[in-house]
């Protein structure tokens, strides 16, 4: 029986784990720096994370039980939980808001430099 050997668990545990099983990976962050994010994702797909979203994925909080975000068996063959160093987000997001600031500087530059041309367009064309 399964149930005899079960046992307690909550998400900073968790955590102390991952950190202790791939220290080499996350050796310059504490392990109340890693997020996790529940993510059900069959691993029946060449590459499952290539295209995934974290924007509405459940984040598991450090002082929340296992048992509340899995309170059946999760299925087989499946990706449950995704982990990112607190800081490696941070800086995702913030090249997020750095791309779209470009984005929107070029969108302005262009618009610029088309006013500009057809401004001398305009004044070749009157002299």
């Amino acid at each position: 029986n399964t149930l005899v050997n079960a046992f307690s668990v909550n998400v900073s545990e968790l955590k102390n784990a991952i950190k202790a099983e791939k220290a080499l990976e996350f050796d310059d962050f504490l392990a109340d720096k890693l997020r996790l994010w529940k993510v059900p994702v069959s691993d029946d797909y060449v590459d499952p994370l290539s295209n995934l979203s974290l924007k509405n994925k459940e984040e598991l909080l450090a002082i929340r039980k296992i048992l509340k975000y899995f309170p059946d068996s999760p299925p087989e063959k499946h990706i449950h939980v995704l982990i990112s160093p607190l800081e490696i987000t941070a800086t995702l997001s913030q090249e997020q808001e750095l791309l779209e600031e470009v984005t929107s500087l070029q969108a302005l530059l262009n618009k610029s430099i088309h006013s500009t041309y057809k401004f001398w367009l305009y004044f070749c064309q009157s002299s």
